[in-house]
């Protein structure tokens, strides 16, 4: 039995490649018995290998985050002094060399970058979690902006909306309990006259294709 970082190779012990500072090597010898002689007592041989080698740094660089389309793109890294490979560890995607294709399901993708080592370096790795969410982008692009101004107001309250698909409008104002005091609808609207309203906060809500949105305003 052998543990630590050596491999016997064709009647040989050899020194393999390892990440630590120092390796600690355990080889247990013993002979099996037969109809003469009985099984002999293990015999153990420990000792410590120290990597006399550099410490190698490598790191993704340029990678995203978060995804939400099904666009290839490159996994590049930095740091690395030897060659380096890259690996798709798990997640909804498949990886070509090293352009990496998410397959449209949500769920984080999971990339190793792997650093080889060299006459004086050790190996090196690196893992990046990428979070794939096809929901942000059809949020991103139904998102529409939303501002009223003056606030406070005395009479005219100026409504700004932009979307590329908002469709049709319609627009709630509520009291400070909750109550629907004033509502609207109409395929645009771009201001509300609030003079008849009771000084107090209120709070606008806009009812559009691209969601709800609602903003508190103060009447004067």
């Amino acid at each position: 039995m052998v543990s630590g970082a050596i491999k016997k190779v064709a009647g040989n012990w050899v020194i393999q490649d390892f990440a630590g500072v120092q390796s600690q090597v355990v080889i247990r010898y013993a002979q099996e018995g037969d109809g003469t002689y009985a099984t002999s007592p293990v015999v153990s041989d420990e000792f410590t290998i120290t990597n006399t080698k550099s410490i190698q740094t490598v790191s993704f660089i340029n990678v995203p985050q978060l995804v939400n389309n099904t666009n290839s793109f490159t996994l590049s890294s930095t740091g690395a002094v030897g060659s380096v490979k890259y690996f798709l560890v798990s997640g909804p995607a498949t990886l070509q060399g090293n352009v990496i294709t998410p397959n449209g399901k949500n769920g984080t993708i999971v990339v190793m970058v792997l650093a080889s080592s060299t006459a004086n370096q050790k190996y090196a790795k690196s893992v990046r979690y990428i979070k794939y969410d096809q929901s942000v982008l059809a949020h991103d692009k139904n998102k529409a902006e939303f501002n009223i101004f003056p606030n406070p107001v005395q009479e005219i309250l100026n409504i700004r909306y932009s979307s590329s698909d908002i469709g049709a409008v319609q627009l709630e104002i509520l009291d400070f309990s909750g109550k629907t005091v004033r509502k609207i609808v109409n395929q645009q609207i771009n201001f509300v006259n609030v003079s008849g309203l009771k000084s107090g906060i209120y709070f606008l809500k806009l009812i559009t294709s691209s969601g709800v949105m609602t903003k508190a305003f103060v009447k004067q």
